[in-house]
């Protein structure tokens, strides 16, 4: 299934790779479609096998990075350890990224994981709906379904 994660004009990259303009650039994707994607990615989540699911974009920092942050938190994990595994995508990014997107073995601004850059998103969607889980009840995202994702896959 492909939900688009926001609907209109691309949003542009920040330049260079200060966290603050990068967050704000995730917490956007809520603004649009998002939030309301991550919903529907959740209740995915739930419709097939929970061990066999898959979530990604391109990179698998940005969307996805948000989209796993804001499930993590449902899930009640901690903002350092959803900021460790954030920065953990780039074990798997890294090794991937064409010479054309390496500067002398370091990735050029645009694909780093800077655990920072969800801090300030998760501070900033809190900021302005109290906790991810009202951000997402008010997209449309039922009551239930924290505690059926905290049950499905939570040991």
């Amino acid at each position: 299934m492909h939900l688009p994660f926001f609907e209109g004009p691309e949003l542009t990259l920040p330049g260079g790779f200060e966290p603050e303009p990068w967050s704000i650039r995730y917490a956007a994707y809520t603004d649009l479609a998002g939030r309301h994607a991550t919903v529907k990615v959740f209740e995915e989540i739930l419709a097939d096998d929970v061990s066999h699911t898959v979530f990604h974009c391109w990179s698998g920092k940005d969307r996805t990075g948000l989209t796993a942050a804001m499930l993590l938190d449902l899930l009640g994990v901690h903002d350092d350890d959803i900021c460790a595994e954030y920065e953990r995508s780039m074990d798997w990014w890294l090794p991937r990224l064409g010479h054309d997107e390496l500067s002398e073995g370091e990735p050029d601004d645009g694909y780093r994981a800077v655990p920072a850059v969800i801090t300030l998103t998760l501070d900033r969607l809190r900021d302005r709906y109290g906790t991810i889980e009202a951000m997402l009840l008010q997209s449309g995202m039922t009551a239930d379904l924290p505690d059926r994702l905290r049950a499905a896959l939570l040991e």
